[in-house]
Parts: structure tokens; C-alpha cells; sequence
């Protein structure tokens, strides 16, 4: 992590203990650079027995994601371009015509659960709603995201911009 917090050798190594001792819990996951985004910020609000303990109940939830099959993060992918085909046709159409898949662009912001996508204050606010609602925030910020960069692409002629009255509500009512 790039936070100000983590330049201390007390926090990377706290963090590290979390990690390793994750990883000795359970034997079916080894370390992926991913892991240390979701820890760092738990380490960053809780002592380092606290976090290790929250880090292990949202990791039971996520823990295939991790695997080295990294099954979890296809699953997601999946599930991800469905929900673009359903909920903004014309991103995936334009996807699909330039051969972007998923895997390409979402990884990263998955494995992550956003929190090296955004500036703090917003990647802490789909953190928040990670814990709180699981993976339907993380499908949520990534198509607010496509969405948001698709008003670059003027022959996609999307209906509502960014700065648009209700842009944001949308995605809270995403089921």
C-alpha cells in the first residue's frame, strides 16, 4: 500500500505478520500480491490482532479468489459481463467488438475490492459497502466505472452523464 501509514516498519511488518499468518490458517491459499490491499486497510482502522481476525471472516467469504486456479476472480468476471449485457448493452456490445474481456480491465480492481482504484476517501466508501453488501459493490463500482469512461466514446451516445442529476443513485439500486 502507498498510504502515508505504511511507511513505517512497525505497519509493513505488521501487515506482514497478518499475511504469513493467513496463509499458515489456510494451507489452500498462498500469498497473492492482492491479499495486502483489504488487510492494509482493516490494519489501518483496528489494532493487528482485530484486523487479522476481520481479515480472516472476509476472507472466508473471498478466499477463492486467491487460489491458484484463481477461480473466484473468473467466477466474478463472469457474472460481471453478464451484468454489463443486461445493464449497459452498449458497453459490453463495444467491448466485445474490440475483444476486451473482463479478465483484462477487472482483475485488479477485484483482487483489490477497488482500494488501489480510487482515491482514499472513495475506495474506502466501496470498501465499506464490500463488507457490508459483498460482491454486488465491487460488480457495482466496476460498471460505474465503465460507465463513467464510456461518456469518452461519443458513438456509444450514452443517455446520462456523470455529472447527471441521479448518475449515482443507479448504481445503489442495482440489485
Amino acid at each position: 500500500p502507498l498510504m502515508k501509514f505504511f511507511r513505517s516498519e512497525h505497519q509493513l511488518r505488521s501487515l506482514f505478520r497478518i499475511l504469513k499468518a493467513y496463509a499458515a490458517y489456510n494451507t489452500h491459499v498462498d500469498y497473492c500480491q492482492g491479499m495486502g490491499f483489504p488487510a492494509s486497510i482493516l490494519l489501518y482502522y483496528m489494532p493487528e490482532k482485530q484486523a487479522f481476525w476481520a481479515f480472516l471472516q472476509m476472507m472466508n467469504k473471498i478466499d477463492n479468489m486467491f487460489r491458484n486456479s484463481l477461480q473466484g476472480v473468473h467466477e466474478r468476471c463472469k457474472v460481471l459481463e453478464l451484468l454489463l449485457k443486461k445493464c449497459e448493452p452498449k458497453i459490453y456490445h463495444h467491448l466485445q467488438v474490440i475483444k476486451i474481456e473482463p479478465q483484462l480491465y477487472a482483475c485488479g480492481w477485484l483482487m483489490s475490492c477497488f482500494i488501489n482504484a480510487f482515491e482514499f476517501p472513495v475506495a474506502m466508501r466501496v470498501f465499506e459497502q464490500f463488507l457490508c453488501e459483498g460482491n454486488k459493490a465491487l460488480y457495482r463500482a466496476s460498471i460505474a466505472i465503465l460507465k463513467y469512461a464510456s461518456y469518452s466514446l461519443p458513438h456509444l451516445k450514452m443517455s446520462r452523464k456523470p455529472e447527471d442529476p441521479g448518475f449515482e443513485q443507479e448504481f445503489d439500486q442495482m440489485d
